[in-house]
């Protein structure tokens, strides 16, 4: 953690450093009860990380989504405006890519529809010679970290929709899958969306694979880096260069690391890829209170966009819930 507080805190402002880390990400963990099956995604994080559009024909676009928060109705809006599914709901964009940036998760109650439907979407948009990518924002992240904090609340219960999916696929290709560990001390009725996402527990089922396909940090499409928060040139010097990003998230997703709990600490830092603010903050300053000789959002931008070849940098992070924003009170659906 000290090596990202030198490489961050030299070129980021931040409000609020905390002390901590995760710890470095052990052997691939099988428990007895994991599914045995294939990984839902046939393709590596280092694979994903760098598209091509196809040139010239009517479908040869880059659409991304923001923060969807459980609003089941507010993503088919989207998708219908985007013109990437027909009247009918299916794939209609040809060969375009579309890019979720994060915050599927969390505020609302649509979670689950949301999810399925991007699974549902990646395989029609490969058969159509396009893709669908949905990358990790700092909800996925708390979700994987088993942090419940926005669940549940005026918008609804979040954890009864997990529960009616996965407990009868658990209960019969599991058995004694609430006593493992991490689910065990949890209420009854929270153990199945802990289940879905935890990642100190395995896919047991395959009904849980399509359930964390938000594992990749970043991705570049054409010129257009994507990612939740923000990338500077820090983050990729810490942990060495931008595949690597993509692969220790992957893998941590996918393994569960040494089994803590705990992310990869670029995840989880304040000033990381997934919470950092700078780039949503309309001054081209640093932010208040940032250590003495910060660059502004401008030169940092600069920065990484000449290192990754890129001309722009989309985003999803804000101070609040609302038209350009992602971090509010929200009911969502």
């Amino acid at each position: 953690m000290n090596r990202i507080r030198a490489l961050v805190q030299r070129r980021l402002p931040a409000h609020a450093w905390h002390g901590g880390g995760g710890a470095k990400m052990g052997a691939l963990r099988r428990h007895p009860l994991a599914s045995s099956t294939a990984p839902f995604s046939t393709h590596s994080a280092a694979a994903m990380s760098r598209l091509e559009l196809q040139p010239g024909g009517p479908h040869s676009r880059l659409v991304c989504l923001g923060d969807c928060h459980g609003d089941k109705s507010a993503f088919e809006r989207q998708l219908q405006v985007a013109q990437v599914i027909d009247a009918e709901g299916n794939w209609c964009g040809g060969s375009d890519v579309l890019v979720q940036i994060g915050d599927v998760l969390d505020r609302g109650v649509g979670e689950l529809h949301i999810l399925l439907r991007l699974a549902d979407l990646t395989k029609q948009a490969a058969a159509a010679g396009g893709r669908v990518i949905q990358l990790m924002g700092n909800h996925e992240l708390m979700n994987y970290c088993a942090d419940w904090r926005y669940v549940s609340g005026p918008w609804g219960d979040g954890f009864a929709p997990f529960a009616d999916y996965l407990t009868p696929a658990l209960d019969e290709k599991a058995p004694g899958w609430r006593e493992l560990p991490a689910l065990a001390q949890l209420p009854h009725e929270h153990q199945a969306r802990a289940a879905a996402f935890d990642v100190r527990v395995p896919c047991l089922v395959d009904e849980i694979r399509p359930l964390r396909m938000g594992r990749q940090v970043a991705v570049i499409v054409g010129d257009t880096l994507c990612v939740h928060g923000g990338l500077a040139m820090p983050h990729l010097d810490f942990v060495g260069g931008f595949d690597a990003l993509n692969e220790e998230a992957e893998e941590w997703v996918e393994t569960g690391g040494d089994g803590s709990g705990r992310a990869p600490p670029l995840l989880e830092h304040p000033n990381g890829p997934l919470w950092m603010r700078i780039f949503s903050n309309p001054s081209d300053t640093a932010l208040p209170h940032a250590p003495s000789g910060s660059v502004g959002a401008r030169q940092l931008l600069y920065e990484v966009l000449a290192a990754t070849g890129c001309s722009r940098m989309v985003v999803r992070a804000g101070e609040g819930w609302g038209e350009g924003e992602g971090e509010g009170e929200g009911e969502g659906e």
